[in-house]
């Protein structure tokens, strides 16, 4: 996305998942305040934003590859939260605190190939008890693409899990 035209087909496109799918997120998110939340990618904010109004005491850093779209989430965004420009797959690099949620919602799957490396980078980051929360709805649930993409991450999990020594 590298117009407003362009965002603004995608805020409405947002508009739709946020209805759909913002209260199991804001319920996962509220478990316990004062909770330091990673969007990755963030797109333009919406649900950055919507954390925010929702829980005013969380902290939410909102990272995207493209620097129009971080640029629509920066200002929908007040100054308590960062907003970061960079790709996913240097997320140990770009993210220097840790984290108790690490959301990526809406299209996650397109963005990177690595996903055994995101999964350890974001395992890094979680703190003790933190979740991934992630979603392959764009694609539907019954797609080739969505049951390829989870069979991808199932496999990585299990190997994150057995060379951390933890059961999955």
């Amino acid at each position: 996305v590298a117009s407003e035209r362009e965002a603004r087909a995608v805020s409405r496109a947002r508009k739709e998942y946020m209805q759909r799918f913002f209260p199991f997120i804001e319920l996962q998110c509220a478990r316990k305040p004062n909770r330091v939340i990673l969007d990755a990618p963030s797109g333009n904010g919406d649900i950055a934003q919507a954390l925010s109004r929702s829980l005013p005491n969380s902290r939410i850093l909102a990272l995207d590859l493209n620097p129009y779209m971080a640029a629509v989430s920066r200002e929908k965004l007040d100054s308590r939260h960062t907003v970061l420009v960079g790709d996913i797959r240097n997320l140990a690099t770009l993210v220097r605190s840790n984290v108790d949620i690490i959301l990526c919602l809406n299209g996650f799957h397109q963005y990177t190939a690595d996903k055994e490396r995101f999964l350890a980078d974001g395992y890094g980051l979680l703190r003790v008890g933190g979740r991934f929360l992630f979603d392959v709805s764009a694609r539907g649930l019954f797609s080739k693409a969505t049951r390829d993409f989870m069979n991808t991450w199932e496999r990585a999990i299990h190997r994150l899990a057995r060379r951390r020594g933890t059961r999955y």
